[in-house]
């Protein structure tokens, strides 16, 4: 509506997905450190 393009290139795909791949990461570091500890010691690194 306000004429604003939608899908116009920026260069930003690769910052966009370095940041997606470490956020992903971090996910896969919760999900490894939740079986080797308890939950309320990894509530404190969420």
């Amino acid at each position: 509506m306000r004429g604003v393009p939608l899908f116009q290139r920026d260069d930003t795909l690769l910052a966009g997905l370095l940041a997606g791949l470490l956020f992903g990461g971090e996910f896969v570091c919760i999900f490894f450190g939740l079986g080797l500890t308890t939950a309320t010691r990894m509530a404190v690194f969420l």
